[in-house]
């Protein structure tokens, strides 16, 4: 870990309404990154908040890891489509994102695994994307048992970069 806090100082826990404010704190940033994620400009507060307050509410599986007050990474598993499609309603989608100078000390590995063991009984199919240029990811979601079910080659075009979108899953 790159920042002056003690990754011992970090915890992991289920989301609670009073982390949202910090949580678009983490969040914003590692949109504007450009590299990650799927959204790649901040959004407006009021709509973060009242997209994780949806999930939580639903009871959905939603992890933070914090340092202190402040909220430093997430992670959450969310329906892949809505109740009314029946024949999917087993399938969650996993959604993680670390601040940057928390990366690389297995903190996302701790975030993902409570976020999976939340999934028991929710969920029988978790799957994720991940872009290939992201080469620490994939090796966290390989180690916590995801498998590669496909790639999408040539997918993600961002700022003079192309990489594949690799679709991942695991049966929980």
């Amino acid at each position: 870990m790159q920042g002056t806090s003690s990754l011992a100082n970090v915890v992991v826990r289920r989301t609670e309404l009073a982390d949202l404010p910090s949580l678009v704190e983490c969040l914003n940033p590692v949109f504007e990154e450009r590299r990650f994620l799927a959204i790649v400009e901040a959004l407006p507060p009021d709509e973060v908040i009242a997209h994780h307050r949806a999930t939580l509410e639903a009871g959905h599986p939603h992890f933070v890891a914090m340092d202190g007050e402040r909220v430093v990474g997430l992670c959450d598993v969310v329906p892949v489509a809505p109740p009314r499609i029946a024949a999917q309603i087993h399938n969650g989608t996993l959604g993680m994102l670390l601040a940057p100078e928390y990366r690389g000390a297995r903190l996302g590995e701790r975030l993902m695994r409570a976020s999976l063991e939340a999934c028991r009984g929710k969920f029988e199919r978790v799957q994720l994307s991940v872009y290939s240029h992201n080469v620490r990811a994939h090796k966290l979601y390989l180690r916590c048992g995801f498998v590669e079910e496909g790639r999408r080659r040539g997918a993600w075009k961002l700022d003079g970069m192309t990489s594949d979108i690799i679709e991942m899953a695991l049966f929980v």
